[in-house]
């Protein structure tokens, strides 16, 4: 594969504190003028800060694709981004950053022994899909947005295209896994779901190879349709043949997405 060049980007840093549209329109046009601004609208809620990263030299305010990347465990939009920078196709990608501070980062739920994670993904994955929805409405998109994240970002990648399919393009988790609660309550698929593809360390100590590979199974015993790809010796990290998949998989996701606008 030909290595991608790397682009010119922008990278502009937006913080909204409610989703009220005439607010976040307001901010959304005071940040627009230039490459990095921080714009923040009021509201009585915290809400999501998030990086926006524009591939390929493309200007901000052109109707692009829009990709969500959602950071891991303890990590932040900024240390993420650099994973998206040389995607070779004009893209919007939106980084928001979890609400909780973990370490030197920031986490999207706890993830200590004894809570229940699957109410805490749910409602991870919901405040998500109300950003997704509001954002991807304000900001110039074509097609619906794809979604990818590393860790706990896979984890809300899996449960955003599984429960809030009607608004997501694509799924590809990264060293993400699937609660067994949450497969075991979800219901077989009656409508088409969005394509999801998961890409997954064959050495991952963190989420082991066999579990994914048992949540494939279960997904599909459902009929949803998962592509899982292993990459041997592999640890919880994104390798360099993983990035160039993403790149791959991004670039087949939102070809049709820009042909059913």
């Amino acid at each position: 594969m030909r290595t991608p060049r790397k682009r010119r980007r922008r990278l502009i840093i937006r913080r909204f504190e409610r989703f009220d549209p005439r607010l976040l329109l307001a901010a959304v046009l005071a940040a627009a003028a230039v490459s990095c601004q921080s714009a923040t609208a009021p509201g009585p809620d915290p809400g999501l800060e998030y990086l926006e990263l524009v591939t390929a030299g493309a200007p901000a305010e052109t109707e692009l694709p829009m990709v969500v990347a959602i950071h891991g465990l303890g990590a932040t939009p900024e240390n993420f981004a650099p994973l998206f920078e040389n995607f070779p196709e004009a893209t919007r990608i939106l980084l928001p950053r979890g609400p909780m501070e973990h370490g030197e980062g920031y986490s999207w739920f706890a993830m200590a022994a004894g809570t229940d994670r699957t109410a805490q993904l749910r409602e991870a994955a919901g405040r998500l899909a109300k950003f997704v929805e509001v954002v991807s409405g304000l900001r110039p998109t074509t097609g619906k947005p794809i979604v990818t994240g590393f860790s706990q970002g896979g984890m809300l990648s899996f449960a955003l295209a599984l429960e809030h399919s009607e608004s997501i393009g694509g799924a590809i988790p990264l060293a993400g896994m699937i609660p067994q609660s949450m497969l075991d309550e979800l219901q077989p698929a009656k409508l088409p779901r969005p394509r999801m593809v998961a890409l997954h360390g064959g050495a991952d100590p963190i989420f082991g190879p066999e579990g994914i590979r048992r949540s494939v199974n279960a997904l599909s015993a459902k009929g949803i349709k998962t592509e899982l790809y292993v990459y041997p010796g592999v640890g919880h990290q994104v390798s360099n043949k993983m990035r160039d998949d993403i790149y791959i998989e991004l670039a087949a996701m939102i070809a049709p997405a820009q042909a059913d606008d």
